[in-house]
């Protein structure tokens, strides 16, 4: 996920009961990364790419694109991913029992 400081991600990481892996370090060609997990434990990177971000635009066929995060506590990730990427969250619709947040 890219990131403008991750040193200050990664002590939101753990505000909000994350773990931090790797502590941000300088990838020589690449930029400044840390490898966290979310509170309920999924394992991503954060990095301040050297180059930049992309432009963006739509995915196009076999491109990355994060299009779902499956969690216990919706109210936790939310809490991160928020305030770390500055997603708005909102509640969308029950789907087999389940709550939906979009």
């Amino acid at each position: 996920m890219s990131i403008d400081h991750p040193e200050a991600a990664a002590r939101l990481v753990r505000e909000t009961g994350g773990r931090v892996y790797e502590t941000p370090e300088l990838l020589q060609a690449r930029g400044e990364a840390a490898v966290i997990g979310d509170p309920q434990g999924a394992v991503l990177v954060l990095i301040r790419a050297k180059s930049g971000d992309p432009p963006e635009h739509a995915p196009a066929v076999n491109e990355q694109l994060w299009h779902e995060l499956w969690t216990e506590d919706t109210g936790k990730a939310a809490n991160l991913y928020e305030r770390l990427a500055g997603y708005r969250i909102e509640r969308g619709h029950e789907n087999k029992g389940r709550d939906t947040w979009c």
